[in-house]
């Protein structure tokens, strides 16, 4: 498995994810899977983030297995890889995050 797959299987399946919450900026890579040896793949690919099992919403429901990146450098890392592999309406998502986290944790930002 390589970081073109990774990347594909991102855009599919994954979100990006950017909150203000007072004086802060939060972002969040996740993506949800009912197939946790996929999940694992594309662990073992970016080599970051954590998977979890989401609680059951039903007996009869599949388990749902979520991986999530909330590190700033990570999610920075992950989305510069995955850029040349995206399609044009995700690379345009991926970077206004980039562009947002370079402008909000500038300096140049708080002078």
């Amino acid at each position: 498995m390589n970081i073109a797959w990774a990347a594909g299987l991102f855009e599919g399946e994954g979100t990006i994810r950017s909150n203000t919450p007072p004086n802060t900026m939060r972002y969040s890579l996740t993506m949800k899977l009912t197939d946790l040896d996929v999940l694992e793949k594309f662990h073992k690919v970016i080599g970051l983030g954590k998977i979890k099992r989401l609680p059951l919403t039903a007996p009869h429901h599949k388990p749902i297995w979520i991986w999530t990146l909330h590190n700033k450098a990570g999610c920075v890392s992950v989305l510069e890889k995955f850029l040349p592999y995206l399609g044009l309406r995700r690379a345009h998502k991926a970077l206004d995050k980039l562009d947002d986290i370079e402008l909000i944790h500038s300096d140049d930002f708080f002078r």
